[in-house]
């Protein structure tokens, strides 16, 4: 797990625009939130990083080698991490589609080899329930990741299949229905209160309609608070150490909701712990099953209400178990990034050098001991030309660069010494 989470003080108010985040700080694009928040002068971020690792199975009619993960609103040099999924190639790239931009993380070349169908992802059309992790290793499914410093307004999952020239292609132009959701921070009122966190889930919408395919889903979801932020390795289900993502009936936040396409559902509030560091949920999504009307709205008696058991007849196969947490104080996830760009590289240097001496925590305090000074640079040093997930593609620089940055680091630190 490599990465570092910016710093930054104060909200942001929603809705800005593309021309607007990026006159700000890379820092302050952070906390995107899907309420307009406020703070006193000074006052940590609310959300530092969200992430989400997923079990899916391939539900097409057929073969896939291929799969992409489109984030909305999301810059890739904003997505540090990525779940090593059974592919050999993998590319983060930014898109642009009309007033829309985001991040495409795609996955070609599936070498997860078969008795069936060598190098393809097969279909299965009736999968079972996961617990989170299980297709890890497992054929007819894959489980997919990702963790990145700012919030996605919009999370769209395809699977690919490779044309016979060699190149991808969404299979369908429908997005999976695997939502994620986007979470809000409420600070506290006073008076030793905690503050709210609100996740807003909604089913993404079809492209276009189609007749006697309905896009409700039914919904389950766990949760569990840290002291401590975290990290996408951990976001894993089952006995093994390490494991946090909720499991336990103790931990069920919701019983089975029904969620209705291009809807919004928003759960949660005050936390448990008003000092917890990070909240983990775990989403189970099955297809709903019951009768629709001629918009493809659900007719069921059970609409707005939370059930124990979905009515008879209306739970249909298991769509994906969705692994998600989003950290409310920042983690030094890629030691030494002090700019927050994905690399260590000279400019990070250049950061530490002009804040060096700072009694108050900056952008290059890498162990947030609340000063900038030599120990940082130590951490620079030791992890200098570390690369995130979305830089990993990027040009490194060439050996006379090397060996000037070496070369000023050598003269920096003695003359600090």
């Amino acid at each position: 797990m490599s990465s570092s989470f910016a710093k930054f003080r104060g909200f942001i108010p929603v809705r800005m625009g593309k021309s607007a985040r990026r006159s700000l700080p890379r820092a302050a694009s952070i906390g995107m939130c899907s309420l307009c928040l406020s703070a006193a002068p000074l006052a940590p971020a609310a959300i530092y990083g969200t992430m989400s690792n997923f079990d899916t199975y391939n539900t097409t009619p057929e073969p896939s080698e291929g799969a992409e993960i489109e984030l909305e609103g999301c810059h890739s040099s904003m997505v540090y991490n990525t779940f090593p999924a059974h592919y050999n190639h993998m590319t983060v790239t930014d898109y642009v589609d009309g007033a829309n931009f985001g991040t495409r993380i795609r996955f070609e070349d599936y070498n997860f080899n078969t008795a069936v169908t060598n190098g393809s992802l097969n279909p299965n059309p009736n999968p079972a329930s996961t617990n989170g992790h299980a297709l890890v290793n497992t054929d007819g499914g894959e489980h997919f990741g990702f963790a990145a410093n700012e919030q996605p307004s919009a999370m769209r999952f395809f699977w690919l299949n490779r044309t016979l020239d060699g190149q991808y292609e969404r299979i369908g132009n429908e997005p999976l229905a695997i939502p994620n959701p986007t979470w809000s921070f409420v600070p506290a009122n006073g008076g030793g209160g905690a503050p709210e966190v609100i996740a807003e889930v909604k089913v993404p919408e079809p492209a276009e309609f189609h007749a006697l395919k309905p896009d409700s889903i039914w919904m389950k979801v766990y949760k569990t608070e840290l002291n401590r932020p975290v990290e996408l390795d951990e976001l894993m289900s089952g006995d093994d150490p390490g494991n946090i993502v909720p499991q336990d009936e103790a931990e069920i936040e919701s019983e089975w909701e029904l969620l209705e396409g291009g809807v919004i559902k928003a759960h949660g509030g005050k936390l448990d712990d008003k000092d917890s560091k990070s909240i983990v949920r775990r989403y189970e999504f099955f297809a709903y099953t019951g009768a629709v009307d001629e918009e493809n709205e659900p007719i069921t008696a059970f609409l707005d209400q939370d059930l124990l058991e979905p009515p008879a007849g209306e739970l249909g196969h298991f769509i994906a178990a969705n692994m998600v947490a989003a950290n409310l104080v920042a983690a030094p996830l890629l030691p030494g990034d002090f700019s927050g760009d994905g690399v260590v590289d000279g400019q990070d240097l250049l950061l530490w050098q002009t804040e060096f001496g700072a009694n108050a925590a900056g952008s290059a305090d890498g162990n947030l001991d609340g000063v900038v000074d030599q120990a940082d640079l130590t951490i620079w040093s030791d992890n200098f030309g570390a690369v995130g997930a979305a830089a990993a593609a990027s040009a490194v620089p060439e050996p006379s660069s090397l060996g000037l940055l070496a070369g000023t680091f050598a003269a920096l630190w003695f003359r600090r010494k």
